[in-house]
């Protein structure tokens, strides 16, 4: 949830403004509509960064919703960049095992998400 805080604070210090330095984010939801992607990429695109564990359910889950900025994707090994569109869908099923996994490695725990990162590549 901290990352689409950071996102929306973001757009929200642009539209009053702002100077926004640089948005990083990690694990972020998608969260715009196609039209207020283009609005927030013209204002912050090249200042956004969002990078994402390959196991991660959260950014693949759409909804209909796209993703801002660069995004970055790991798998365990390399980080690529993804298309502007964000991290690809899995599908429910996909979600679901991908959560099942998360949680098999206790992601909730301090070093669990780089447990899941060396477990899964």
């Amino acid at each position: 949830m901290g990352a689409a805080i950071a996102t929306l604070i973001a757009m929200r210090l642009a539209d009053e403004e702002q100077e926004v330095g640089g948005v990083y984010t990690f694990g972020a939801p998608r969260l715009v509509q196609w039209d207020m992607q283009a609005s927030y990429n013209a204002q912050l695109g090249e200042l956004t960064y969002n990078f994402a564990n390959d196991k991660d359910p959260v950014p693949r889950f759409s909804m209909n919703l796209l993703a801002v900025g660069k995004n970055f994707l790991f798998d365990g090994q390399t980080l690529r960049q993804v298309d502007k569109n964000g991290i690809p869908d899995w599908g429910l099923a996909g979600i679901i095992w991908g959560d099942i996994r998360a949680h098999w490695t206790r992601i909730d725990l301090p070093n669990g998400y780089l447990n899941s990162v060396r477990l899964f590549r």
